[in-house]
């Protein structure tokens, strides 16, 4: 007979046993093609505080509200990010991102020829800003409230202090 009155296969092998140990050759196989197909889970390093030069454009009449010392917070209530200063630049370094102190989005590269997109920026805010930042194992990019972070005018950032809400670009790393 097939099986026996022990529940042996063959007088060999236990049901229970081969069951048993087939469910873990399919867990493990599983396990073992899942890892090669997704590939490694992202592991974050700890959070670093960077220094970096960012800039917004805004109305000259608005400037007032940036204040050196204003603080943001990310959606749970945590401290991330600090405004140390505001840069005071010459004319030559405004020219650089704007043509003077009035462009359009299309003037930066970053706009569609929608009606939207002519919206007049004004004047460049140049800030030195502390952020609470992670890297990525993977990419070895820095990253902040989920936004990898990125140099040029690409305005990825939004930050909202108790005085006021923008969007900034950053110019470059004063401190990693």
């Amino acid at each position: 007979m097939f099986i026996d009155n022990k529940g042996r296969i063959f007088g060999r092998i236990n049901i229970v046993d081969l069951l048993i140990v087939s469910v873990v050759v399919i867990v493990f196989s599983t396990a073992v093609h899942t890892y090669r197909l997704m590939g490694t889970v992202p592991r974050l390093f700890a959070s670093k505080w960077l220094k970096v030069e960012a800039v917004t454009f805004t109305r000259p009449e608005l400037t007032r509200y940036f204040k050196a010392g204003d603080i943001s917070r990310d959606k749970n209530g945590k401290y991330d990010l600090r405004i140390n200063r505001l840069i005071d630049k010459d004319k030559t370094a405004a020219k650089r991102f704007t043509d003077g102190l009035v462009c359009t989005f299309e003037d930066m590269g970053i706009g569609h020829s929608n009606a939207n997109s002519k919206y007049a920026l004004r004047q460049p805010l140049f800030m030195e800003i502390e952020m609470l930042c992670f890297k990525d194992s993977l990419d070895d990019l820095w990253h902040f409230r989920g936004n990898t972070l990125f140099l040029g005018l690409n305005r990825n950032i939004i930050v909202n202090t108790s005085s006021v809400s923008f969007q900034m670009s950053l110019i470059r790393f004063l401190e990693c």
